[in-house]
């Protein structure tokens, strides 16, 4: 399948529109992470499978730079039974 696009300007950077079609077969959707490189003089994309979520944890960490020690210590809270429609 080949067919023609445009680069266009997204913000600061360029971007290149990617036709429906082609994202369909490779069955991405908006927001899903795609690899892209260069090989051969070509532009090579492929979509990731199987990315690893990162952990509470790591969330916070990523967004404070580091975590207290006490922090460790914390475990899960027993709120007791359920009550209503709730299904875990």
């Amino acid at each position: 399948m080949i067919m023609t696009t445009a680069v266009v300007k997204y913000k600061k950077e360029q971007g290149i529109k990617l036709p429906q079609a082609f994202l369909q077969s490779l069955n991405i959707i908006e927001n899903d992470e795609v690899e892209v490189w260069l090989e051969n003089n070509r532009i090579m994309l492929r979509k990731l499978f199987g990315k690893k979520h990162k952990t509470t944890k790591e969330r916070l960490q990523d967004f404070y730079g580091t975590i207290s020690p006490d922090a460790e210590k914390l475990s899960e809270i027993d709120w007791g039974q359920s009550v209503g429609q709730e299904i875990w």
